[in-house]
């Protein structure tokens, strides 16, 4: 599990109750973002949660659950406008996280202005001290990294909604089925008996 980018509660707390439903030597172990990326890019038999199911990463990982669906938009603060892609592609920066999702988009794109930032904790930074003029980011995402750098939420101007996204649990191509298998049918049972519905709610991200 990354600790900087996504180790946001509600991924916690749906790991935990999934892990408690499993017959199964599994351990939460969280690491920075990239070193994640790494572990799960060579790593043998190593799951991910969250990880963004983009078109960049289809045919890279196996796809375990989806845990829920969320949007991509452009982020500005305070007085700042509603931003559309075409206004934003005209502004001097807009800043992504390296190696994310979001920066994934931008260039899918053509976004020729974008300034990558190491960790989502930096690009609200950015964008809250003045020095980015947007950002591109997960609702879920930009909000509690607001919160988590004592910055408020309520600064957030959400724009143009640029894609969606599943937020997965993803594990590596050569992971058996039969460790895959048992994980995802606790998690049919998470979903059908609404313990799942009950864990995203908790951060309003029920439907």
């Amino acid at each position: 599990m990354p600790s900087d980018e996504g180790r946001t509660g509600f991924v916690i707390d749906v790991v935990r109750e999934l892990l408690s439903r499993l017959d199964a030597p599994l351990e939460i172990v969280s690491l920075p973002w990239r070193r994640a990326m790494e572990t799960l890019k060579q790593g043998e038999n190593v799951l991910m949660a969250p990880l963004a199911r983009t078109p960049d990463r289809e045919t890279r990982y196996k796809w375990v659950v989806p845990i829920l669906t969320e949007e991509v938009r452009l982020y500005t603060v305070d007085d700042g406008p509603i931003l559309t892609l075409e206004a934003a592609r005209k502004l001097p920066s807009i800043t992504v996280q390296g190696g994310s999702a979001m920066e994934e988009l931008g260039i899918r794109l053509g976004l020729q202005n974008l300034d990558v930032a190491p960790d989502n904790f930096s690009m609200v930074k950015m964008l809250a001290y003045g020095n980015s003029n947007a950002m591109i980011s997960f609702r879920m995402l930009a909000l509690w990294s607001m919160e988590r750098e004592g910055l408020d939420p309520e600064r957030l101007v959400p724009g143009e909604v640029l894609d969606r996204f599943d937020v997965s649990i993803a594990a590596t191509l050569e992971t058996p089925e039969e460790i895959l298998r048992p994980i995802r049918e606790a998690f049919d049972v998470m979903r059908s008996d609404g313990s799942l519905q009950m864990i995203l709610e908790q951060y309003s991200l029920g439907s």
